[in-house]
């Protein structure tokens, strides 16, 4: 059977994805035959190339089958990207991104200002930290006066520093989760120690603010870490 990235994600495809799929293959140039490919990748399994020529009978198509294969992963990626949309807040932000540079390349300065800021609001309010930093950066191209340069360049420092901080955290994280799985979830007292060890040096060594490493680090259900920190550094313990 074929175990291709298109095949694994037809056969992913929610029922309501998949009518909006063929919906707009329908619509697509050369959509008869990758819709059809689509329905045969869909409708058979086992699912391999002997079996696609014998379903499309266009010579010319299955001899070009890796291209148009290649071709139907992106427009069904494309599809539901826009099917998606709508519901993603990430993604909404992106595509106001992309809408910036359109209006930034047909002169339309104020408009771009308006959207960026708009965007701008979308990512604060969902936290959205990465997509943020790319608004500043977008809208220090043209900054408008000194004033406006000063107020972007401080904001963007305040959350580069937040994002390295949460970057900092969550692979904190990650070395605590990977050591856990490594040893499973009993640990034996050498095991615990040498954790404790660990996490108590890397804590020394990032110098984490109380306040920030409990609201972000303790989201995370770390069963034996967090009642020995509360014990060693919260206030009260």
């Amino acid at each position: 059977m074929e175990n291709t990235n298109l095949v694994k994600l037809i056969k992913s495809l929610k029922k309501n994805e998949k009518r909006y799929i063929a919906i707009s293959l329908s619509k697509h140039k050369t959509g008869n035959n990758l819709l059809k490919l689509y329905n045969v990748i869909n409708d058979n399994d086992p699912i391999n190339d002997e079996v696609i020529a014998k379903r499309i009978k266009d010579k010319k198509f299955i001899s070009q089958l890796k291209i148009n294969k290649h071709n139907l992963y992106y427009l069904i990626l494309d599809s539901l990207h826009n099917f998606h949309l709508r519901g993603s807040v990430y993604g909404r932000v992106l595509n106001m991104l992309h809408q910036a540079e359109i209006l930034s390349s047909k002169g339309l300065s104020i408009a771009r200002k308006e959207l960026l800021e708009k965007a701008g609001r979308l990512a604060d309010e969902y936290e959205l930290s990465e997509l943020k930093l790319e608004i500043l950066r977008l809208q220090n191209h043209e900054p408008g006066d000194i004033a406006a340069s000063n107020s972007i360049h401080n904001e963007t420092k305040k959350l580069a520093a937040k994002i390295t901080e949460e970057d900092t955290i969550k692979h904190f994280n990650n070395r605590l989760s990977l050591y856990q799985r490594k040893v499973g979830q009993r640990l034996t007292p050498t095991q615990l120690k040498y954790l404790e060890k660990e996490m108590l040096a890397t804590i020394n060594k990032l110098s984490f603010s109380s306040n920030s490493f409990f609201n972000q680090f303790f989201l995370f259900p770390h069963i034996v870490v967090i009642p020995f920190y509360e014990r060693q550094y919260r206030p009260g313990f």
